[in-house]
């Protein structure tokens, strides 16, 4: 669901920042054709832009509106990716829930046949030290976990402060906030694999 939500939100991040591109050059042409002041201005100002639609406001009310729908969809798509943290603190929590209830499973001790006994015994000694290998196995796991959790944590709150200030007229910030959400997941896939085999290691016999 979370990556779902990511896909879709860059994507209409994307598809509106294209679109606004697409409107601010039809504007650009548009003002070089009055004058070359008001190319440049539109340029290097960009509240020059706004002024020219609204000093020519016949000739660009549907630019003007255009532009606020590739606003709009830019806007949707961050509504989206703002949702994404919830998502993924849902997929956390449940993989710590699982990861804490799963406990070591339990193997019965087979009955002992009348051909078994003449077979040689395990060693008591060797048996308990391969238990306590596990076991600091497990503990060792455990708490690699712990800590990458916090990391993840500490990793979404961050991103999410990140997009409340994100900028989408900056291609610069959008596209370092995209290499950052990256990281993110692929950090959060590390995590889930770690927290399934940790489980598998829990439910061996």
């Amino acid at each position: 669901m979370g990556s779902a939500l990511i896909f879709l939100g860059f994507s209409l991040i994307a598809i509106g920042a294209i679109w606004a591109t697409a409107c601010g050059i039809i504007l650009l042409v548009r003002a070089f054709r009055e004058s070359l002041l008001w190319g440049f201005g539109c340029i290097l100002v960009g509240v020059v832009g706004l002024v020219f639609m609204i000093m020519h406001w016949d000739q660009n009310k549907r630019l003007f509106f255009a532009h606020l729908g590739a606003v709009a969809v830019m806007a949707l798509g961050y509504g989206l990716l703002m949702l994404t943290p919830l998502a993924t603190g849902n997929a956390f929590q449940s993989t710590r829930l699982a990861t804490a209830q799963s406990t070591p499973g339990t193997s019965a001790t087979p009955a002992t046949s009348p051909t078994a006994t003449a077979k040689p015994s395990q060693s008591p000694a060797k048996s308990e030290s391969a238990k306590e290998t596990k076991q600091d196995l497990i503990a060792k796991k455990k708490d690699e976990l712990k800590e990458l959790y916090g990391s993840l944590t500490a990793w979404a709150q961050r991103l999410q402060e990140k997009r409340k200030l994100l900028h989408s007229d900056k291609p610069d910030e959008v596209r370092a906030f995209n290499d950052d959400s990256a990281g993110y997941q692929a950090a959060l896939t590390d995590y889930k694999s770690q927290a399934a085999q940790l489980k598998k290691l829990q439910e061996a016999k």
